[in-house]
């Protein structure tokens, strides 16, 4: 059995997440620079990363064994006010995200769905967010289709008019798929097919 763990170093000077997957024979380095591990889709594992020590911008990546991600030399973050925070987005050697969100979605949650609910749905992954940039009351659910290469084809914000923080996003047993929001009308959805 494999379990996925994160961590991060107690001071800035020092600051280095990394993800680490551990099998019978002890841990083997997967990735550095991304919290969150979140799903596995056909084998291939997914994370969702806020990044905010370096610019405001968050990323899904695909995880692959020792990739670098270029944090913090490389970002598609952008300071407060606007500016790039890195001179440039990515570099030789570092691997590019799947998903890009600018402004800052603020993701909290990561799921492929893979029921039989929503055929057309399925090997989309959907990422909640709390907001869109620095918005209040601008959160919901992302919906990104991929080609067989895992390259984005299109994404759209589904929930939006609820106005709610969508805090986590889970397919059911029954293929259903069930969404935690937070705010001042808190609550569990179920998003079923229309009869």
């Amino acid at each position: 059995m494999l379990q996925v763990a994160s961590w991060s170093a107690d001071t800035p000077e020092q600051r280095e997440t990394a993800l680490a997957m551990f099998a019978a024979d002890g841990p083997e380095l997967l990735e550095r620079a991304a919290d969150n591990p979140e799903r596995r889709y056909y084998g291939e594992m997914f994370i969702a990363d806020a990044l905010r020590q370096l610019g405001r911008f968050d990323e899904a990546n695909r995880i692959v064994e020792l990739g670098d991600y270029g944090w913090p030399t490389y970002s598609f973050g952008r300071e407060y006010d606007g500016s790039d925070a890195t001179e440039l987005p990515f570099g030789p050697g570092t691997e590019e995200p799947a998903v890009v969100w600018l402004p800052s979605i603020a993701p909290s949650g990561l799921m492929f769905y893979t029921g039989d609910a929503f055929p057309q749905w399925q090997g989309n992954m959907f990422v909640g967010s709390a907001r869109w940039g620095e918005i209040n009351g601008t959160g919901s659910l992302q919906r990104v289709v991929f080609n067989e290469d895992f390259g984005e084809l299109r994404r759209e914000a589904l929930l939006a008019d609820l106005h709610q923080r969508v805090r986590d996003v889970k397919q059911g047993p029954d293929g259903l798929i069930y969404v935690l929001t937070d705010g001042p009308e808190n609550a569990v959805l179920r998003i079923a097919p229309s009869r």
